[in-house]
């Protein structure tokens, strides 16, 4: 009944309502109460733009002596708001314990979202876990979960853990059942060979993502992936291959700008191999 009366002031007189949800989040004779009065005090707070004011009132109370003692509903809130000031050591501190999904969100995407949250705060081994553990015992990924997830592993390339992405990348190659999704799987599997210096592995997995699903690599996917293809065949000191993929691109490039710049890698191909080769 109390609950009913906050809810009928939350329109109209904010203040009153949280004032009503304080009061139940202490007094309330049910924990199923307290922890819901607890939620909608946040919920309130933070619809007011008060996210401010929910962090001091828990974490500076005496009722409180630390954050794993602050009701959840509370710190997935202040969890969403940290992230949102990108006060990740806070949000890392708030997500210690907090193992199970929030009312409403799927366990797999809760997990993905932990794992962001220890990339971000540079905890690469626990995240690698995490995202190892999600992948077991699955048979395909849907599309949905397959972008969450390879959102995450753009945060691993980003963080320079290469070697980590690619490895979580491979498993999902074969696990995703999409072949657009496949076929962007290798290419970024690709920059992760460059960051690391492996040119001419780099070299294979842009090939085979220009070609993957289309064996003439000539549209616009494939074209970009080929060029880059070529660039890393040439720091691989492969020449003659990079200028097999430059002139295989001419072919179906019709932009006069775009063949200028193929023209134009070619012939310092050739001089890169005449200075190679002249005594």
């Amino acid at each position: 009944a109390w609950l009913k009366k906050a809810e009928a002031y939350k329109r109209d007189d904010a203040a009153s309502a949280r004032a009503f949800y304080a009061h139940l989040g202490t007094r309330a004779r049910t924990a199923a109460t307290r922890a819901l009065a607890h939620q909608r005090l946040a919920t309130s707070l933070g619809e007011d733009g008060r996210d401010q004011v929910l962090r001091r009132l828990y974490t500076q109370s005496a009722r409180y002596a630390t954050l794993e003692a602050i009701p959840k509903g509370v710190r997935y809130h202040m969890l969403d708001a940290a992230l949102g000031s990108y006060d990740i050591d806070f949000a890392t501190r708030l997500m210690q314990g907090l193992q199970a999904a929030p009312q409403g969100q799927e366990a797999s995407h809760w997990e993905l979202r932990r794992a962001r949250i220890l990339v971000y705060a540079g905890d690469y081994a626990a995240a690698q876990v995490l995202l190892r553990d999600l992948l077991c015992g699955i048979s395909a990924f849907d599309e949905d979960f397959a972008e969450r997830y390879l959102q995450v592993l753009f945060d691993l390339q980003l963080a320079g853990r290469h070697q980590e992405a690619i490895a979580l990348l491979e498993s999902v190659f074969y696990l995703a059942d999409n072949m657009r999704m496949q076929r962007e799987i290798l290419y970024w599997m690709a920059e992760s060979r460059v960051a690391l210096g492996e040119h001419a592995e780099a070299a294979e997995l842009y090939l085979r993502s220009a070609t993957f699903g289309n064996p003439y690599g000539g549209d616009m996917w494939g074209q970009s992936a080929r060029f880059h293809a070529a660039e890393s065949l040439a720091r691989a000191g492969l020449t003659a291959d990079a200028r097999d993929v430059y002139s295989g691109l001419l072919k179906f490039t019709e932009d006069p700008k775009r063949r200028v710049l193929l023209e134009r890698n070619i012939q310092q191909l050739w001089l890169i191999e005449k200075k190679n080769t002249t005594p």
